[in-house]
C-alpha cells in the first residue's frame, strides 16, 4: 500500500464532517496509521494484543549495529493544507525481568524527527534542499507512555509480557502543502538492548507492517525494510501499513488539548460522541471545562479522568474505555449531564482520583465521557479521549 492509499479520505456525508471539524474539537486527527491491536483485553492482565504472523525468527536488526533510525511516507492530499502540531510514533520496549512490572513504564528518553519533500533513498536526494522540518539531533520528545498493548508471538501466545508497545509523541509546528513527505525519526533512552548486542544502545523496535516506503537507516544508506526485520513483524490485513505513526493538526483558538482514542464507537444517534476542553491548561488560573457533544438526548453520563491512556471494551458497553490505572470519576452533585450535550467546570486543585490530588505543572491528564444508551438494548458507550498537557 502506498502513501496515497494510506491517506485519509474526508467523506462528504454530513456526519463524516461533524466528525471531522466538529463545533468545539480539540486537536484532530489529520492521518491515523496506527491501528496495530489485533486483540483488544486479551492479553497480559486485560491488555490488548499486537500479534506478529508467519513468524520463525527472533526480534532482530539483520545485523545492523543499531536499528535507530526509521523511515516512513505519508501524503497530503490535493486541496488540503495540514498544519501539523503533533506526530506520534511507537515502539516496542524489551523487558528482561521477570516477572516483568505491571504496567510497564516507558524508557524513552529522546526522539529525533525531520520532514522530507524527497525519498531519502531516491539519487537525487539532498538533505539540505528537502529538508522541511526538524533535524536528527535535537530532541522534541514532550510525552512517553504505555499505549496498553503488547507486541506477542501470536498462535495462542497472547499472554507474553515482555515487549510493551510504548508511545513517543513530538510537539511540532509545521504547515504542509498537497503532496508527498518522508518523515524520519529516531528514539533514545535507558531501556535495554533489545539485539543481544554487547555495547549497543536499546533499540525500540517498530511495529512493522506489510507495505512500501519503509526504511531502516544506520551508518549506510537508506534501505527497504524487509519483512523479516524485527522477527517478520507483520500484521493481518486491515491493519496499520508500514511503521505506525500519527499526524494531529493544531487546535482551533480557544481549545484546549489533544484528541485520542477516537472516533469512539457510534451511538444510537448514529455518530459517536466527541469530547472537548475550553478555557486554559495553565494550572495557576484553574480556568478548565470539558465538554461532550452527540450524546444521545435524554441519556445521563459522567466524565472520567486518568493519568495514564488505555484502549479496552469494559463487558456490557459498546464503547472503548481509554483511561486506565487511577480513575477519576466526576460524579458529585451537579456533574452528572444529560445528552446530547454535557459540560463541567473542572477544579484542578481537587482532581477526584484516589487519593485527591491537584493537577501540578508539567503532568498530563487524560479525560473522557462515559454514558448510558440504549442501542437497541440497553448498554453503554464512551466518547473519545482527550489529552491535556497542563502548565
Amino acid at each position: 500500500m502506498d502513501a496515497m492509499q494510506r491517506t485519509i479520505v474526508m467523506k462528504t456525508s454530513s456526519a463524516a464532517c461533524a466528525l471531522l471539524i466538529g463545533s468545539a474539537s480539540a486537536q484532530t486527527l489529520l492521518l491515523d496509521n496506527a491501528k496495530f491491536v489485533s486483540q483488544t483485553g486479551v492479553g497480559h492482565n486485560a491488555a490488548d494484543v499486537s500479534e506478529r504472523h508467519n513468524c520463525v525468527l527472533a526480534y532482530q536488526c539483520n545485523n545492523f549495529d543499531q536499528c535507530d533510525r526509521l523511515i516512513d511516507t505519508f501524503n497530503v492530499p490535493q486541496q488540503a493544507t495540514w498544519d501539523i502540531a503533533q506526530f506520534r510514533v511507537y515502539g516496542i520496549e524489551c523487558i528482561l525481568t521477570d516477572p516483568p512490572p505491571s504496567p510497564p513504564v516507558s524508557t524513552i528518553t529522546g526522539m529525533t524527527l525531520a520532514i522530507w519533500s524527497e525519498d531519502p533513498g531516491s539519487p537525487t536526494f539532498d538533505p539540505v534542499l528537502h529538508l522541511v522540518f526538524g533535524d536528527l539531533t535535537t530532541n522534541v520528545l514532550t510525552t512517553t507512555t504505555w499505549t496498553g498493548a503488547y507486541r506477542v508471538t501470536g498462535f495462542g501466545q497472547l499472554l507474553e509480557a515482555t515487549h510493551p508497545i510504548m508511545l513517543a509523541e513530538a510537539a511540532i509546528d509545521v504547515t504542509l502543502q498537497p503532496g508527498d513527505y518522508w518523515f524520519e525519526y529516531g528514539l533514545d533512552g535507558s531501556g535495554v538492548d533489545c539485539i543481544n548486542q554487547p555495547g549497543t544502545p536499546p533499540n525500540y523496535l517498530p511495529i512493522a507492517g506489510p507495505g512500501s516506503g519503509q526504511w531502516v537507516l544506520n551508518k549506510t544508506p537508506p534501505r527497504p525494510l524487509d519483512p523479516g526485520d524485527f522477527g517478520c513483524a507483520q500484521n493481518p490485513a486491515g491493519l496499520h501499513d508500514g511503521l505506525p505513526f500519527q499526524i494531529y493538526a493544531a487546535p482551533d483558538p480557544g481549545d484546549v488539548g489533544m484528541s485520542y482514542c477516537g472516533p469512539a464507537v457510534p451511538n444510537s444517534t448514529g455518530v459517536p460522541a466527541e469530547i472537548s476542553a475550553t478555557g486554559s491548561d495553565l494550572v495557576s488560573q484553574n480556568d478548565f471545562t470539558v465538554i461532550v457533544s452527540s450524546v444521545p438526548p435524554g441519556q445521563f453520563g459522567s466524565f472520567l479522568t486518568s493519568q495514564m491512556q488505555g484502549a479496552f471494551n469494559p463487558p456490557g458497553s459498546q464503547g472503548i474505555l481509554c483511561v486506565v490505572g487511577n480513575i477519576g470519576r466526576f460524579n458529585g452533585p451537579g456533574q452528572i449531564f444529560q445528552g446530547p450535550i454535557g459540560m463541567i467546570q473542572v477544579d484542578l486543585t481537587a482532581m477526584p482520583v484516589n487519593p485527591t490530588a491537584p493537577v501540578l505543572a508539567g503532568e498530563t491528564w487524560n479525560f473522557q465521557a462515559w454514558y448510558r444508551d440504549s442501542n437497541p438494548m440497553v448498554t453503554s458507550n464512551f466518547s473519545d479521549g482527550l489529552e491535556v498537557l497542563f502548565q
